[in-house]
């Protein structure tokens, strides 16, 4: 192949040659450059607005179909303020004005229980397809329409901005792929991650996965059993709040070391309203109070709740999220019947992101079922 590198090198200045050296005589780059100026400026308003929802949405259902492809369906679809989702009667369109906000989208695969090492790795390997298809598709759609432009559609101003426009935010895109912060990942860096950190996969798999299997369970155990009582990162914070869910809703059988995990935020009073001002596991914070309700300290739950109440005054909270907050976990631990207000729909905000995810109605059917309660633990000599 070696010995072949400069003939194919020649032979591509040579057709690059035939197709390029004649575009830039008879007036090529004042026609190129004119076509900016031909169209009024509202058509570059409407064409800048049109290939933005375009680009978006080609590289969101790249993501939808390559989940599709993998054997895995969708739950939703977020494209600026529209919201595509799968109800019982079909697919339905839901408008909320707040999601501009994103100035993005969103896709939520639908992720069923991980039973063995088999699902997770199908998953594993579905989500990184996925991630990495939807900006190699926006890099290759967006250049190939360009050189197409470039070559053969140059004489025409719509096709000229339109598909510069589209060049210009699948760059974006692309640009931002490669970026990261504690809680948002680029599709790029999410990429690399789930392909070479195990726990990273572990994450993203648990996030989007309803109802934990009895393998799920032992998997984030085997994590939590590797880090001391004190780890504050987001994966053992995450995965400690998941499996707490579980043990609070899900199941009947007391577990010693979730509890003596559980017991270090509750003598803790730093590490337990951290969990609130910080706002990314808030949840995690209100979890603890029904883990101890369930257990029948009282005591300990009084005091979390204390605290609760507490933190949540001084953070930066919306008032609606805050009234939602308390009166839900004053009703689940029986301290007063909250159940009118916690019926409405236009009552339930669980959380500081609670607009994003509002108009989806398995948002509100996981909230009300919430409030429906948990069974407590018959504790006759477990606690040690």
């Amino acid at each position: 192949m070696k010995k072949y590198k400069l003939i194919i090198f020649l032979a591509f200045c040579f057709i690059l040659g035939i197709f390029s050296v004649p575009l830039f005589n008879s007036g090529y780059l004042s026609t190129l450059f004119g076509s900016f100026f031909k169209l009024p400026f509202y058509y570059h308003i409407m064409l800048l607005v049109g290939m933005f929802f375009l680009t978006l949405s080609l590289h969101e259902f790249t993501h939808l179909f390559a989940f599709l492809f993998r054997g895995i369906k969708s739950k939703a679809i977020f494209l600026l303020c529209f919201v595509f989702y799968k109800s019982e009667r079909g697919w339905r369109l839901s408008y909320n004005p707040s999601l501009f906000l994103l100035g993005g989208g969103l896709v939520i695969p639908d992720v069923g229980l991980i039973l063995n090492e088999d699902d997770e790795k199908r998953y594993q390997r579905a989500f990184a397809f996925s991630l990495i298809a939807a900006p190699v598709m926006t890099v290759i759609s967006s250049l190939l329409l360009f050189i197409l432009t470039i070559f053969f559609f140059y004489e025409e101003p719509w096709v000229v901005v339109s598909n510069t426009y589209v060049l210009l935010f699948s760059s974006l895109y692309t640009y931002a792929s490669t970026f990261e912060t504690q809680t948002i990942y680029g599709d790029f860096k999410a990429y690399k991650h789930v392909k070479t950190d195990p726990d990273f996969a572990l994450l993203i798999l648990s996030e989007y996965t309803s109802e934990l299997s009895a393998y799920h369970v032992s998997l984030l155990e085997d994590y939590l059993d590797s880090k001391p009582l004190y780890g504050q990162t987001f994966h053992t914070l995450t995965f400690f709040q998941l499996l707490l869910e579980h043990h609070v809703f899900n199941n009947d059988t007391f577990d010693q070391k979730i509890f003596k995990r559980a017991t270090y935020f509750q003598t803790h009073k730093h590490a337990y309203k951290r969990l609130i001002t910080k706002q990314t596991h808030l949840e995690l914070a209100s979890l603890l109070i029904y883990y101890f309700d369930k257990c029948h300290l009282q005591k300990e739950r009084d005091q979390l709740y204390f605290w609760y109440k507490d933190a949540l005054s001084d953070s930066k909270i919306k008032e609606p999220v805050k009234a939602y907050l308390d009166k839900q976990i004053a009703h689940l631990i029986k301290e007063s019947d909250e159940s009118t207000f916690l019926n409405e729909k236009e009552n339930i905000k669980s959380g500081p992101m609670y607009w994003v995810f509002k108009g989806l109605p398995s948002y509100y059917e996981t909230e009300q079922k919430r409030n429906e309660g948990y069974p407590y633990f018959d504790l006759s000599c477990e606690i040690e």
